[in-house]
């Protein structure tokens, strides 16, 4: 039931308030517009399904006790990747760990703001029942709505890995999954990560529990809806794995759990395109108001820029990862305005990393900016 808050800047951990309602282990902790956080999902501290939902304010910076959060009494499964939608309602794509799906459906709407928080069923999303450590992501920019949900397979079933992946567009009145392409290989254990371009690397696998590498990733692109094959990890990564981006735009992944209970210390990176072009930089950034306009030193012919939430990911499940464009106009002597959306919900208060991109499409290094 212990809890610390991590101060980035001073690199120090502070005790805040236990959870209230015991031990938790394998929540998803999902980040609010309100700099909140909710938590649901996993188990209790006598591993049972923990149907508790459990709230962390940011401005009292502890947790509240249950009677002050609205209870849906639902289990979510084992890490659930939730997702923020723009009206502050969260999407759950069907990507868990272990076991079956918590419902039917497979995915659903949460709207953890009503009296009694609601759960509504989301139809046609594929597999419902293979989706364990499978990878979603909330495709890029965030402004869309649209959420891809690649992989899984069930691992206490010993099923097989699947390829399939699903797209939804959630900014529709009645959100239904469609059917995407085919990853290049049949995987769980997939990991999922947007890059400053535009594109997601899909990466690591394997076909079954713990077992079965698969080595193969790729480049997904939103606007053409196609995967294409890039040099893959060298090293298995299976069971306990997870890949996130770098400030530079390098991509990190590490681990692997195999069953003979070894764990692999060795850290894979990969370096997309843009790395070898010259890149353009910014050389002036501050802290971020909503809806505020802001005025950036840059190098180079800057035509986009995004904003990219830091990783907060295991087990292949990152329910905070997001990239959102802001607005460019030209500006003078080197600099350019951009607009900050003033939806905290589009854009969680918080720190992240800020990337220019020329009218090559090649993005600079990040500079890190807070938001809120």
């Amino acid at each position: 039931a212990k809890s610390y808050v991590f101060d980035p800047v001073a690199g120090t951990y502070t005790v805040t308030n236990d959870l209230p309602g015991g031990g938790h282990w394998y929540p998803s902790l999902t980040a609010l517009g309100t700099g909140d956080v909710i938590a649901v999902g996993g188990l209790d501290q006598n591993a049972a399904g923990s149907v508790a939902t459990e709230q962390f304010d940011s401005t009292q910076g502890r947790w509240l006790p249950a009677a002050q959060v609205p209870q849906t009494f639902f289990f979510w499964g084992l890490y659930p990747e939730l997702k923020l939608m723009s009206d502050g309602r969260l999407f759950y794509a069907g990507v868990h760990t272990f076991s079956n799906a918590p419902t039917a459906a497979g995915s659903n709407i949460y709207d953890p703001a009503t009296a009694t928080a609601t759960v509504n069923d989301v139809p046609g999303l594929r597999d419902v029942n293979l989706r364990d450590q499978g990878a979603s992501v909330l495709l890029p920019p965030a402004q869309a709505g649209r959420v891809l949900t690649l992989g899984g397979g069930n691992g206490d079933a010993g099923a097989d890995a699947i390829a399939s992946t699903d797209l939804i567009d959630l900014r529709q009145a009645d959100p239904h999954w469609q059917p995407g392409p085919n990853l290049p290989a049949a995987k769980m254990y997939v990991s999922a990560v947007i890059l400053p371009d535009g594109l997601v690397l899909e990466t690591g696998g394997g076909r079954h529990l713990r077992s079965d590498p698969v080595h193969e990733a790729s480049l997904y692109d939103p606007v053409t809806n196609h995967f294409t094959s890039v040099p893959a990890d060298p090293q298995d990564r299976t069971y306990h794995s997870q890949a996130f981006l770098l400030p530079d735009g390098s991509v990190a992944a590490l681990g692997n759990n195999p069953l003979d209970g070894s764990f692999s210390q060795i850290i894979s990176v990969y370096r997309p395109w843009y790395m070898t072009r010259t890149r353009p930089s910014i050389t002036a950034a501050a802290t971020f108001g909503y809806g505020s306009h802001q005025t950036l030193g840059v190098t180079g012919d800057i035509g986009r820029v995004t904003l990219l939430r830091p990783a907060s990911v295991t087990h292949q499940a990152d329910p905070n990862q997001r990239s959102v464009d802001l607005p460019v106009t030209a500006g003078q002597n080197g600099q350019i305005n951009v607009d900050v959306p003033a939806n905290p919900n589009l854009l969680p208060p918080g720190y992240y990393m800020m990337f220019a991109q020329n009218t090559a499409g090649v993005p600079s290094v990040a500079r890190w900016v807070r938001i809120g």
